[in-house]
């Protein structure tokens, strides 16, 4: 199976002068363009008299079809009381526009309005309350979600939960012995849990990427989700691989993950109650997702030493497959079970 994995030279390599060039040409807005931080697409802050945007350029290899999907949804999550981008409309009345490099690649240029505040990225200690609000916003993203009709654009990428035991390929770029049996004992848990469960699990559209660098709080002092951002894993999918990609996010660099990702469970079934297979499948997803990110960020670390988004991400990845491998599955599904429990007789 042939999984959707950009190139490098697919990543756009634009310079701050072109973002600010882009930014007037096509959208009117004059001002000062600065790098935000990036995976495999190219993001400026742009501060204008008129206010702060964000200007974002997609790597060669996203199609016109998936940007304009992703322009569809948050124009109608701008409709309802969730917290997101705005998209903002070029001079030419489109939602987007084509950019080319020095060598006539193609881009697609996008720009947003800039939602104020920090990153939950940015703390080093993400209290309970918090966490429960990671849970409960994520819920209200996906009671939102489940209610568009318009078929996302089919993408079997690799980010793609039920594609995470492709990752196996690239299992040699961990470090160590150990970690590559992690991986493969921690997948085989997971494509046996999906095989027994899979026909019984909830799916929509889901956000497929909600981390704490896609969460937003007023100040680092803030115990309340101010907005959600990023919206390019939109995909068609089982709705507990959501949670469970939510869940892996807040347990890097935690000493006891199953209490961080029974907080973000809590918040979540306040708002949509899990099934108990749901509740069965969600610890080997998570470590899935643990599995993927770290085989991924140690792949692409060696191809590209220059981006510091990836290489930041290795060391804590490596670190939370270690802790989740150390945990029986059956052990989290009643921690999870019993926490959710205590929740109600409170």
């Amino acid at each position: 199976m042939e999984l959707f994995q950009p190139k490098q030279d697919d990543i756009p390599r634009f310079s701050i002068r072109d973002a600010s060039k882009f930014a007037k040409l096509y959208f009117g807005l004059a001002g000062e363009a600065k790098p935000l931080p990036s995976y495999y697409d190219q993001n400026f802050l742009l501060i204008t008299p008129d206010g702060s945007f964000v200007i974002k350029i997609a790597n060669a290899s996203r199609y016109v079809d998936q940007i304009h999907f992703e322009n569809t949804v948050l124009q109608y999550l701008a409709s309802t009381n969730l917290h997101v981008p705005k998209v903002k409309e070029s001079v030419n009345g489109t939602s987007y526009e084509r950019v080319y490099d020095s060598n006539n690649k193609l881009f697609i240029l996008r720009i947003l309005l800039y939602i104020p505040g920090t990153t939950v990225s940015n703390n080093d200690f993400i209290p309970t309350k918090l966490l429960i609000d990671i849970g409960t916003n994520a819920a209200k993203l996906d009671s939102e979600l489940m209610k568009i009709e318009e078929v996302a654009p089919r993408l079997n990428s690799l980010w793609e939960l039920g594609n995470a035991f492709s990752s196996l390929e690239w299992v040699d770029y961990l470090p160590t012995v150990e970690s590559q049996k992690h991986a493969y004992d921690l997948l085989g848990i997971f494509k046996q849990s999906l095989q027994q469960n899979s026909d019984n699990l909830r799916k929509s559209l889901i956000h497929g990427y909600l981390n704490p660098a896609n969460l937003l709080i007023k100040n680092i002092a803030s115990d309340e989700i101010s907005g959600i951002i990023d919206f390019g894993e939109l995909k068609y999918s089982c709705r507990i691989f959501y949670l469970a990609i939510a869940c892996m996010y807040v347990g890097l660099r935690r000493e006891n993950p199953l209490e961080e990702f029974s907080d973000v469970i809590l918040g979540y079934n306040l708002v949509i109650p899990l099934t108990d297979i749901e509740l069965k499948v969600l610890f080997p997803s998570i470590c899935a997702r643990v599995c993927v990110s770290t085989i991924i960020s140690h792949k692409n670390s060696s191809q590209d030493l220059e981006n510091k988004y990836i290489l930041t991400k290795c060391k804590p990845n490596l670190e939370l497959l270690r802790a989740v491998a150390e945990i029986e599955p059956n052990y989290a599904y009643f921690f999870f079970k019993e926490k959710l429990k205590q929740s109600k007789a409170t």
